[in-house]
């Protein structure tokens, strides 16, 4: 588990995403959500009040990158926290400079002197976290042809 904060924007990511493995059910996301919550909460000690926009990144091989971003004071009747989501699937990107890192992979994509690999094209994603960063959100990137 990892947090990230920014005024009233978080960015969480976990690789614990068990409840999401096999069903996207909304009562299979909101607890999924609960967890997350809790988690911020006992491990980082803050509290979240108020309205948000959660988008949650998947990638079924890595975990999730979820962002939170507070929208309102407003609580409902009964309700600390109260959420809009949205669910977005599809495979991160490992970002690296060293081209040579990711070399035995293909394709390889390229954009702004980074290089990136789909999780989808790599067996063991533990050989290539060591050298390389996680990139969750869809790029515009070019195919290097070697």
């Amino acid at each position: 588990m990892k947090l990230e904060i920014v005024d009233d924007y978080y960015l969480f990511f976990t690789n614990d995403i068990g409840y999401l493995d096999d069903d996207l059910s909304e009562e299979n996301v909101s607890e999924f959500l609960k967890r997350v919550f809790l988690a911020i909460s006992d491990i980082y000690e803050i509290d979240l009040f108020g309205f948000f926009q959660v988008d949650i990144h998947i990638d079924k091989k890595i975990g999730a990158y979820i962002e939170i971003s507070k929208k309102d004071e407003y609580i409902s009747y009964g309700k600390k926290i109260d959420t809009k989501v949205s669910l977005i699937i599809d495979n991160f990107y490992l970002k690296t400079k060293d081209v040579s890192k990711i070399i035995n992979y293909h394709p390889i994509y390229y954009d702004n002197d980074y290089y990136y690999v789909s999780t989808d094209s790599v067996e063991n994603l533990f050989d290539l976290l060591e050298f390389c960063d996680i990139e969750y959100k869809n790029l515009d990137l070019k195919t290097l042809y070697i």
